[in-house]
């Protein structure tokens, strides 16, 4: 479930002649257009990705061939302000680049330029049928429900029973009676985009789902001085807005900075604590996940393992799925599991420390290395699937930290999503 939109970019025809598709020329006037709007922008192997906000991409798919270019935006986060700012990048990019802009039919944003019905049409009609959804849901689930949530993200590993979340928070499933009260305003709170301009509710909503989904709580993290400026930046430009300052003083907190946000300020009490990483966390490893204490940074490296990161310690791993047979599974995990892990001569073998039927775990020491011990481990389940994960931590002891992550170790189930 979700929404947005898509739009399908041809050249323009001149009396009887069409127009020539210069991709060169077209992806030139949106990187143009995109330092003008502030927007990032990625050219990835297949698509061009324009980055407005969190959770807002409009993403592009050139077809030479075909002498189109395509668009989509899923507004379902980010809300109708991204939805129009996303649109006018369109319409703006047809008109430099000579293309005709087709959208599909039944939006009053994309056809006309109407934000109220924009909001009023689609996105509250939106937000009751996905509220009406969880709440059935929510019913027949004792687990909790997630939305709009990124596959390479983290999963919560013991959410609540009876709620649900998405990247601005974790709410119950029957948040619809608080919706049908006050559509509206539940709708300027949900969205990190909710108004036609990137105004102070966008910068509040913004900095509560940085501290929902990306905020590490601990002092190490710079993102807790960001969140701390950017809610006092909106305390000072909008006064009547409410305002979370249970979270603001919790940051205070953690990074030793003063409280500077009056307290005749009315509060945002939405929420009793904000923060999914101040918990355990289910981590994707490819077709895996473990789960690691949610302070981890993560980081992609260019051999496509994820490196998890905290001040002290570091996790690598990959995955990889091989092609065996079931007549071939003994064979495959006895040459996995059968021999020694790592013969690099600057690696010390100490000990092994785990050998089972399934998983295998090596400590050695690396002398010239910051944080000198490293627990190599593989770990194997049926279908050829194979993780290799590597634990960097400073003293000996820390490995049976190692061994208590690779344990948790599975391969991951399909995400249900409404």
């Amino acid at each position: 479930m979700n929404v947005g939109f898509c739009v399908s970019m041809t050249p323009r025809r001149l009396l009887c002649f069409a127009g020539k598709f210069n991709l060169q020329k077209i992806v030139s006037r949106m990187e143009a257009l995109a330092a003008q709007r502030g927007c990032g922008i990625e050219r990835r192997e297949e698509d061009i990705a324009v980055h407005f906000c969190p959770e807002g991409d409009l993403v592009f798919h050139p077809d030479e061939e075909a002498q189109m270019l395509k668009g989509s935006a899923d507004s379902s986060i980010a809300g109708p302000g991204f939805h129009a700012a996303a649109a006018d990048f369109c319409n703006a990019l047809a008109g430099e680049a000579r293309l005709a802009a087709v959208y599909e039919p039944g939006d009053p944003y994309c056809e006309r330029g109407d934000f109220e019905a924009l909001r009023r049409a689609v996105f509250l009609p939106f937000l009751e049928e996905l509220l009406t959804t969880i709440e059935i849901e929510g019913g027949r689930r004792s687990e909790a429900i997630c939305f709009a949530w990124p596959d390479d993200w983290y999963m919560l590993a013991n959410a609540p029973e009876n709620h649900w979340y998405c990247p601005t928070g974790l709410f119950p499933c029957s948040v619809k009676a608080l919706f049908d009260r006050e559509p509206m305003a539940f709708l300027q709170d949900f969205f990190i985009w909710p108004n036609r301009e990137k105004d102070t509710v966008y910068l509040r909503n913004l900095a509560m789902s940085d501290a929902w989904t990306r905020c590490a709580f601990h002092a190490g993290d710079p993102l807790c001085k960001e969140i701390c400026r950017s809610l006092e930046k909106v305390a000072k430009e909008d006064p009547l807005l409410p305002f979370p300052r249970k979270l603001y003083l919790e940051l205070c907190g953690i990074v030793g900075r003063t409280p500077v946000v009056p307290e005749e300020i009315p509060e945002d009490t939405r929420f009793e604590s904000v923060g999914f990483r101040k918990f355990p966390l289910l981590a994707p490893i490819g077709n895996w996940e473990i789960l690691i204490p949610g302070g981890f940074r993560r980081e992609e490296q260019k051999d496509g393992a994820i490196r998890l990161v905290e001040p002290d310690r570091c996790i690598v791993a990959s995955s990889a799925v091989c092609q065996v047979s079931p007549d071939e599974e003994e064979e495959f995990r006895t040459r996995m599991l059968g021999r020694r892990m790592s013969q690099h001569p600057d690696k010390v073998f100490m000990e092994n420390v785990l050998l089972g039927p399934d998983c295998r775990a090596e400590l050695f020491r690396v002398n010239d290395w910051e944080h000198p011990f490293l627990l190599e481990c593989r770990k194997i389940e049926p279908g050829g699937n194979l993780l290799s994960i590597m634990f960097n931590f400073k003293t000996r002891s820390e490995y049976e930290w190692g061994l208590d992550i690779l344990k948790t170790a599975h391969c991951r189930d399909a995400v249900e999503e409404v």
